[in-house]
């Protein structure tokens, strides 16, 4: 059929009524007699058509769901196998559950293709193999059904990449058919061979618990890495908080006198330690600890547990957490390690604009003596678009972080100079957060959704948003701290104003950061005037209304700098 052809012929299909709620026997077989043409004329070879070919068939199903007194079809007498396999392959894609269970409710059993002694090929790539490519909610649910479909045990279908059927009902929790497939493989510790995820990794990143403890009843070597050095320990720390699992993988290694390295290292040099810390694994990271975990190995980038917690982008207490345990333990941490960036955990805390953490690290021995404050480019290595995804207001992160990390390097004893406060001042510059208009919200219309939404919206117990844009800095500094903004930086709270969200972060950075450029900026003048001035007067000229634009121009100017 030409080109042309087929798709009037798709046209006509689609526009073809078939969800008329009396359709007689007649009508079924002319619907019936299209598929199969259209079925016949389609190109299986090119991928490309094949989402038209699932569309039609989809429509098809519709058909045969709405009209239930129409009898379900045979599969087999309109596709060949392959073909099948293609439309559950699109309905695995699109994770159309109601699909497969159509084909389920046709009656349709996959039937392997058999060598010359009449026995299963198992090379072969099915719906089930490729479900492992497409990460959905209710794949596991999706892969159930597709068992169903696929329900041979005498064959472990596998594919190129090594994915057998025995694999992927590890990784979807499906104990039935691991159980049926395990008397066929017979090896607990069968690996993907293009990954080397033995049924065990898969079970656990998976978070199949039955599954995981039924392998290694059966023998599952709990200490086995995969290509990329992962041990099973590496899994459970990086997927999940469960210190029950992690403690059952412990006692079956015992048990088997398999004893578990805590302190394995996977290609990449990290232990379980660092993923857990990584991730935010409270619970676990503490079990590994109290269990003997070293808290100074460093990985290939000399980053040490200390400063995977302090490239973090959360200022969550986890920090607080891994000092206190780690005292208990009476370990000895090195928290002046230098990664092979030369950088400090301190380093990395303050542009992460982690206060708490920063305040924490020199609370346990941080050396702020020999602290080398960060250049504009290690900032920014932590404000692209990864490493500030989820962050829901980043002009006033920026802001508010910045100075309340400074504070607490001042509060412990650290002397900003004022090349420190330029690099600061850079990062408003390059990240938009100078408001040049009145810092008195006078811009935002005050309509009733605006001031109602605003007085509702509290910052503080004793202070709403509203209160908070019509404050002078100076009175707003008396009441909030660089944390306070910090806080609602990291909260929805702005969200709520959609349109004024930008106006909103722009009046508040502007307004925490008024004192700082005013004090930096009051300095450069008198040295720009040579002091010619009384600082009475230079206090006048640089009044709490100067915008903090014009304070950088001044500071820019006194180092010899243009913008």
């Amino acid at each position: 059929m030409a080109s042309d052809d087929f798709n009037q012929f798709l046209i006509a299909f689609s526009h073809f009524d078939c969800f008329h709620e009396n359709i007689d026997s007649q009508m079924n077989q002319k619907i019936l007699k299209q598929l199969k043409v259209y079925r016949e004329n389609h190109d299986w070879e090119n991928k490309e058509m094949h989402d038209s070919i699932y569309e039609t068939f989809c429509k098809y199903f519709i058909y045969y769901t709405i009209n239930r007194n129409v009898g379900l079809p045979d599969l087999q007498e309109i596709f060949h196998r392959e073909e099948i396999d293609c439309l559950l392959t699109k309905a695995t894609e699109y994770n159309y559950t109601t699909f497969v269970r159509f084909v389920i409710r046709t009656g349709y059993k996959d039937e392997p293709e058999l060598d010359k002694d009449g026995k299963p090929l198992p090379s072969r790539t099915t719906p089930v193999n490729v479900s492992l490519r497409f990460k959905t909610q209710s794949r596991d649910i999706l892969i159930r059904d597709l068992f169903r479909i696929y329900n041979r045990f005498d064959v472990n279908y596998t594919d190129e990449s090594g994915v057998s059927h025995f694999h992927v009902a590890c990784m979807a929790g499906c104990l039935y058919i691991v159980k049926k497939l395990f008397k066929l493989v017979r090896d607990p510790n069968f690996p993907v061979q293009e990954t080397g995820d033995s049924p065990l990794h898969l079970a656990l990143r998976y978070y199949q618990k039955k599954v995981a403890e039924w392998l290694l009843r059966k023998g599952a070597n709990p200490t086995l890495v995969n290509s990329m050095g992962l041990t099973p320990l590496h899994v459970i720390c990086g997927r999940i908080d469960d210190v029950d699992l992690a403690e059952r993988l412990f006692k079956f290694a015992n048990d088997k006198h398999q004893p578990i390295n805590i302190n394995a290292q996977d290609k990449f040099g990290d232990t379980s330690l660092h993923m857990a810390l990584r991730r935010g694994r409270d619970k676990v990271a503490e079990w590994l600890l109290r269990k003997g975990a070293d808290p100074n190995v460093a990985n290939v980038q000399g980053l040490t547990p200390l400063h995977v917690i302090c490239k973090r982008n959360k200022d969550d207490g986890l920090l607080e957490k891994f000092f206190k345990t780690n005292n208990e333990k009476h370990k000895v941490l090195q928290v002046d390690a230098l990664d092979k960036l030369g950088r400090t955990p301190l380093q990395w805390a303050v542009t992460r604009f982690l206060p708490r953490a920063v305040e924490s690290l020199m609370n346990n021995g941080a050396d702020i003596s020999c602290f080398v404050f960060p250049t504009e480019s290690h900032f920014d290595e932590g404000l692209t678009k990864e490493e500030t995804k989820g962050w829901y207001s980043l002009k006033l992160t920026v802001a508010s972080g910045s100075l309340a990390v400074v504070e607490c390097l001042e509060n412990g004893g650290y002397e900003l100079t004022r090349s420190d406060a330029l690099t600061i001042m850079k990062l408003f510059a390059k990240y938009g957060l100078f408001n040049e208009l009145s810092y008195v919200f006078q811009d935002l219309p005050n309509d009733e959704f605006y001031s109602s939404t605003a007085k509702r919206t509290m910052v503080i117990p004793s202070l709403s948003l509203y209160d908070l844009t019509r404050l002078r800095p100076k009175d707003a500094s008396k009441l909030l701290t660089y944390q306070d903004y910090l806080d609602l930086s990291r909260t929805r709270l702005l969200r709520k104003f959609c349109q004024y969200h930008e106006d909103f972060q722009l009046h508040l950075c502007e307004k925490l950061s008024r004192g700082f450029f005013r004090v930096w900026a009051l300095e450069c003048f008198m040295e720009l005037t040579q002091c010619r001035m009384p600082i009475e007067c230079c206090e006048i000229i640089i009044d709490e209304s100067f915008p903090n634009k014009n304070s950088y121009d001044i500071c820019l100017a006194a180092t010899g700098q243009s913008l």
